[in-house]
């Protein structure tokens, strides 16, 4: 079975809905969809999920509980 994650910008239409439902064929898919949210929500998002796609985990765990200083 397949799991597959979309991370959205905004809501699907029926044809992405369409297109992402027969990607796999006739195989067994699971889908976690992730809104993606906006400002600093967002960064920490995406940095949580690339130190996961790095195989740093302890840093992923360790963005949730804190708060990194704002760059201006």
């Amino acid at each position: 079975m397949f799991t597959s994650v979309l991370m959205i910008e905004k809501a699907l239409t029926s044809a992405d809905v369409e297109f992402v439902t027969t990607l796999h064929g006739e195989e067994g898919v699971s889908f976690q969809v992730l809104l993606q949210p906006r400002g600093e929500q967002a960064d920490r998002l995406l940095r949580a999920i690339d130190d996961v796609a790095l195989g740093e985990l302890d840093d992923a765990v360790r963005e949730g509980r804190h708060r990194r200083v704002r760059r201006r």
